[in-house]
Order: C-alpha cells, then sequence, then structure tokens
C-alpha cells in the first residue's frame, strides 16, 4: 500500500508538500494493517471473538511505544465507515495539527482502498469473492444504496451478485480526485459493468449503475 500513498502524493502535492508529512504519510501507510495479525490469529478465529483490527492496533501501539497523536489516529481510523467519529475524540479536539492528520488520514483511506480495488480487478476469481454463484437475486437495499452514492452496511450483503455490487461503494469513499482518476485508468467501472452482464443483471439497471459510477468518478 506504500506504494500507491506515494502514487497519491505525487499528483497531490499542494496537500503533502513538505517532507516531514510525506514521511509522516509513509509511515502510516506501513503501519496501518498489522493488526490484520492478531486479527487472523487461528486461537482468535476459533474462538469467534470478531474485533476491529485498526482498534486493537490502536491500543497495542498506545501501549507500547507510539506516542505521536496523528499515527494513532491513522491507525484507529484508516478502516471506519465514518471518520467523522474522530472529531469526538478528545485529544483531536485539542490538537494543533487537525488538518494535516485528516488530510494523512484520508490518504491512507484512498491507499488502502485503491489497493483492495486492485487486487479485486486481478483476483476477482478467487474464492474469497466468491459467494453462491448459482443465486441469481440481489439485495434491493444494496442497489439503492449504491444508486445514492452511499456506503453498502456490509449486512446487507446476501447473494453473489451484491458481492458485486458492494466492492464499488468503496469508490463513495474516496477523498483525492488523483484517486477517482487511477480507477478511471483501471477501468474499473468497465470490470464491474462486465460481471454484471455475465451474471445477467437487467439491462436498465446495469445502466443506472453505470451512470452512478462515472458521474462519481468525474
Amino acid at each position: 500500500m506504500l506504494f500507491t500513498a506515494q502514487r497519491i502524493m505525487t499528483y497531490e502535492k499542494e496537500v503533502f508538500n513538505s517532507p516531514e508529512i510525506i514521511k509522516k504519510a509513509e509511515i502510516a501507510s506501513l503501519l496501518h494493517d498489522i493488526g490484520r495479525f492478531y486479527q487472523n490469529d487461528w486461537d482468535r478465529i476459533l474462538s469467534w471473538k470478531e474485533f476491529e483490527h485498526g482498534d486493537i492496533w490502536y491500543e497495542t501501539l498506545k501501549k507500547e511505544w507510539i506516542t505521536d497523536l496523528a499515527i494513532l489516529f491513522w491507525v484507529k481510523y484508516h478502516n471506519k465507515k465514518d471518520i467523522n467519529w474522530i472529531y469526538n475524540e478528545e485529544a483531536f479536539k485539542n490538537s494543533t495539527n487537525q488538518e494535516e492528520i485528516i488530510n494523512v488520514l484520508n490518504l491512507v483511506r484512498d491507499a488502502d482502498k485503491l489497493q483492495n480495488l486492485e487486487y479485486i480487478l486481478f483476483n476477482f476469481n478467487d474464492r474469497i469473492f466468491n459467494l453462491d454463484k448459482i443465486d441469481d437475486k440481489y439485495t434491493e437495499i444494496v442497489v439503492e444504496q449504491i444508486l445514492n452514492k452511499e456506503i453498502v452496511d456490509r449486512q446487507h450483503k446476501k447473494t453473489y451478485i451484491d458481492n458485486i455490487l458492494t466492492f464499488t461503494w468503496w469508490i463513495f469513499d474516496l477523498n483525492f480526485q488523483t484517486s477517482k482518476k487511477f480507477l478511471v485508468n483501471d477501468k474499473f467501472v468497465d470490470f464491474i459493468i462486465w460481471k454484471l452482464v455475465e451474471v445477467n443483471l437487467e439491462k436498465d439497471l446495469i445502466s443506472k449503475i453505470k451512470t452512478t459510477l462515472e458521474e462519481y468518478l468525474k
């Protein structure tokens, strides 16, 4: 993900305009997902104890050796559905560099999503993306949220078509125009539409979804 973050910063020079903020952003990109090691621990999986990997890594870093508030918040909020929760943090409220924290947090969130979307583009047939291919149904609320350019609640994902559709909501949470351009260049919308044609989704609905995605990525 570090490379993706560096790519974005190359084009967003007005925001990432100093060696210090670039270095901090690179550190955040390297650190953000280490909590996955705890999340994927076999004993944890067998115990069915779920947790947010960002939260547990945030707490671990805070207890051990990281005191930089910005880095801690980048780890904690890089994958939150709504980063506005950060504004309720007393430490953030008292911070003198709120703008920098938000800028780098948005970068990490964008780079994380772009990396995942690029993986999907090249590895969609991987079994981790496939639910029930026989099922040609979709959940109404999933389509409704996408057409409204909203982030889809994962609990609504029930079918194979839902699985395809829910990958698209990530684009509605991109923060930099550069991030959107990368997806346009990667033909991401074309890929999603091709997958929806492949599963015989209604042509009219495919057209609406295509228009919605293209409009957002302009």
